[in-house]
């Protein structure tokens, strides 16, 4: 699935007559809703939980722009690793917001300094809103949607994400 999503995205770049391509670092928070046990948590990240770059394909067709994302996201309960996405981006024309959506793969890890925890990977669906500020600087909420809420049995607890909002600033470098 991976290697599809990398093929598609490379290819979709051809198909453009010529595109723009742009290099962003993302820093988000998140909200999430977790259960262990059975128990639910939510949790808030006082500082990014999630640094990202991306490497989007702008080909000015019908203002859609593509997007794939490599990050890093480190949260409570053993949630924890690094993260693949492809994403579409629709900008509406005339103003500055836009509407995003996407699949993300949640690599979670063996992290050693957290002692180890479950290591399932996670897909998750995304939609999104975001707002230009300028030309270099976006603001962004979006909701992840995990299609297989249990990432793990560690240490006997059961561990599942419920769902995620994510609060995030992308600034375009290139």
């Amino acid at each position: 699935m991976k290697k599809l999503l990398l093929i598609l995205f490379l290819n979709s770049a051809v198909l453009y007559a010529q595109p723009s391509i742009a290099l962003s670092f993302r820093g988000e928070v998140a909200l999430s809703s977790f259960e262990v046990n059975n128990a639910r948590i939510t949790h808030f990240t006082k500082y990014p939980a999630v640094q990202s770059f991306s490497f989007a394909v702008d080909g000015s067709l019908n203002n859609f722009i593509l997007e794939l994302r490599l990050g890093h996201m480190l949260i409570k309960e053993n949630y924890e690793g690094f993260e693949l996405g492809g994403f579409i981006f629709y900008n509406f024309p005339g103003v500055n917001y836009y509407l995003d959506t996407g699949i993300n793969y949640h690599f979670n890890g063996d992290e050693p300094h957290n002692g180890g925890g479950p290591g399932e990977t996670i897909s998750q669906l995304v939609f999104g809103l975001g707002y230009r500020t300028s030309q270099k600087i976006a603001l962004e909420l979006t909701y992840y949607y995990p299609l297989k809420q249990e990432y793990g049995f560690y240490d006997g607890r059961q561990y599942k994400l419920l769902n995620m909002v994510k609060f995030g600033v992308a600034i375009q470098i290139i």
